[in-house]
């Protein structure tokens, strides 16, 4: 009996195009391969404010993992199943850095089974139209609108993300500092790819990565292995997890160096493309 064996992709600069969605054909051709059996799902730094959109037209039937790992969510009865939230002192060090910066950002919390998302002070034109609320189908694990708490109000809340954005590196790149001076915590600063003039700051509980949710993933399904596909330096562990490593063309020399295999571009459909040739006799 052949392996059975759980696919996983990365989201942006991986499965989605130029713009931040899945294209067409990818789309035509990954439905064919799940209404058939195959196991697949994604693994991305998004949110489900922005990644239960893009994945609405997938028929995916597994978890997807969020939040960098921190966060496993079945998209199919729209529930949490899991989270990895940031410790008090980390909240502490958080709460330093916004004092620090004069500015606030997105936290998400979870409380009772539901995601809470908490808006302290932002730039509010920064921030049009990158929450997408009316675009989540009906569900009860995301209260659908915004609470003015900054991080100082969430020290004892149970916290699973921050995202600070600016039109200037400079704040981001002081928080930074900070937050490097402090425990338990992972920072993905970088220039959003999708919008001119946008710096971003996404913090992660160092405890949550996308390898540690690929193992508990293959234990839910029943994976003998797992094959992962990636293009940034955040898929580093879930290379290191997997059994395949496999990097579109267009990811950065680190990735491809630990890849067994280089596939076509994210702008080539090449996730889709290699699955319908991988999979042909599933």
């Amino acid at each position: 009996m052949d392996k059975r064996i759980l696919y996983i992709s990365d989201l942006d600069g991986t499965l989605l195009g130029e713009k931040d969605e899945i294209p067409d054909r990818s789309v035509n051709i990954l439905n064919e391969l799940l209404d058939r059996g195959l196991l697949f799902t994604a693994a991305t730094a998004r949110t489900p404010l922005s990644a239960v959109p893009i994945l609405r037209n997938l028929h995916l039937s597994l978890p997807v993992i969020l939040l960098n790992g921190a966060m496993l969510y079945d998209r199919n009865e729209h529930r949490i199943m899991e989270t990895v939230e940031f410790g008090k002192t980390a909240m502490e060090c958080l709460a330093e850095a916004e004092r620090e910066a004069g500015f606030g950002g997105l936290i998400l919390s979870e409380k009772n089974g539901k995601l809470m998302l908490n808006r302290g002070r932002v730039p509010s034109l920064l921030w049009e139209g990158y929450f997408r609320l009316e675009e989540l189908e009906e569900t009860d694990a995301v209260r659908k609108e915004f609470l003015n708490y900054s991080a100082g109000d969430l020290v004892s809340e149970r916290c699973v993300y921050a995202l600070y954005m600016d039109s200037e590196p400079d704040r981001l790149m002081r928080m930074q500092e900070i937050l490097r001076q402090g425990p338990e915590l992972t920072l993905d600063y970088y220039k959003d790819i999708y919008t001119e003039n946008r710096w971003c700051l996404e913090i992660f509980s160092s405890r949550a990565s996308k390898g540690s949710a690929v193992r508990r993933l293959k234990d839910l399904c029943g994976a003998d292995r797992a094959a992962a596909f990636g293009d940034g330096i955040n898929d580093v562990s879930l290379f290191e997890t997997c059994e395949e490593k496999l990097a579109v063309a267009n990811a950065c020399d680190p990735l491809k160096r630990m890849a067994d295999r280089v596939i076509g571009s994210n702008l080539e459909d090449g996730v889709a493309v290699y699955l319908k040739e991988r999979c042909r006799n599933l």
